[in-house]
């Protein structure tokens, strides 16, 4: 049915640039790297819960990737409804050849066993500061990260219940849940499957594993912190016109939630597995920055395009 709604849409959307902003494309043109988009196809997207589900926006619009995909369409609650991953993960295989894009079989599959031969290089991902994504998952009003038969008894279910007045406090507290879900990127780098509800444990040494796969098998990372320098260096990278759609947030559950505003009770807790594939994340995209000449200025140009 979606299908029928779809192809109907205007399949292309142009985002007129001031003469400053073409000045500064003619410009970077001739010295940035030719883009590496065909080298590293097909591309597979990492996605690590709560560090950016918006980047499908600017992966399926990019030249190349999903020639097919209506670029006048956003991938978000209005547009696919409360789930709209699970909606594109069957769009995908449809819209999107399998030589430019690995469409994920889950949500947030991992690079565990075959996976990892499968789709070393050509690995896609946002990362996030692992205490704020952890304190993003504790606090979101849809998804029930906090919901885990395995760490708590099924007495406590449902651990966060609601009544005639709306949602009841949590029961458990942040510490908790922390001390149970610290490792979810590691667990995606290292573990073929990811589990929301019952995560698998991890180690030190797959915490360093993690951090090694960051640079043998990626071929694009961004920080959900540095959104929109994340944007520009993809396109530097790859290639293809920034959009409006790159900047949005096709999922804003809670009310004033951002990653550009930090919780304040991060601080309360850690995440010793995580927090060094974030930092080693961090490196990588700094070095690339200067690699490929991203910056506030020579960005201006795609940042014309956000709303």
């Amino acid at each position: 049915m979606w299908l029928h709604v779809l192809w109907p849409l205007v399949l292309a959307v142009h985002v007129p640039l001031d003469d400053e902003s073409t000045a500064l494309v003619q410009r970077g043109a001739s010295r940035r790297p030719q883009p590496m988009l065909q080298a590293d196809l097909p591309l597979k997207f990492l996605h690590v819960p709560k560090s950016g589900t918006s980047f499908y926006n600017v992966l399926i619009h990019t030249d190349g990737v999903c020639p097919e995909f209506p670029k006048a369409l956003n991938i978000d609650d209005d547009s696919l409804g409360a789930h709209p991953e699970n909606v594109l993960l069957h769009m995908c295989k449809k819209l999107c050849p399998p030589n430019t894009l690995s469409c994920n079989e889950h949500p947030h599959e991992g690079l565990g066993g075959e996976n990892w031969t499968r789709y070393k290089g050509h690995v896609v991902a946002m990362f996030r500061n692992p205490l704020q994504r952890l304190c993003s998952a504790y606090y979101d009003p849809v998804f029930d990260f906090v919901g885990d038969t395995a760490a708590f008894p099924q007495a406590e279910y449902p651990l966060r219940a609601s009544d005639e007045n709306g949602p009841l406090p949590h029961r458990i507290s942040l510490q908790q849940f922390a001390l149970r879900r610290a490792g979810d990127a590691t667990r995606q780098l290292v573990r073929a499957k990811f589990q929301v509800q019952e995560p698998s444990r991890v180690t030190e040494e797959d915490s360093k594993l993690a951090v090694s796969r960051l640079r043998e098998g990626f071929a694009f990372i961004g920080i959900t912190e540095e959104w929109d320098i994340s944007v520009c260096l993809f396109h530097r990278m790859f290639g293809g016109q920034c959009m409006p759609s790159d900047f949005e947030d096709m999922r804003p559950h809670t009310p004033g939630e951002t990653a550009a505003v930090p919780y304040e009770d991060a601080d309360t807790i850690t995440d010793p597995y995580d927090m060094p594939v974030y930092e080693e994340a961090v490196r990588v995209f700094k070095e690339n920055l200067v690699k490929y000449d991203v910056s506030e200025e020579t960005c201006k140009a795609c940042f014309a395009a956000k709303r």
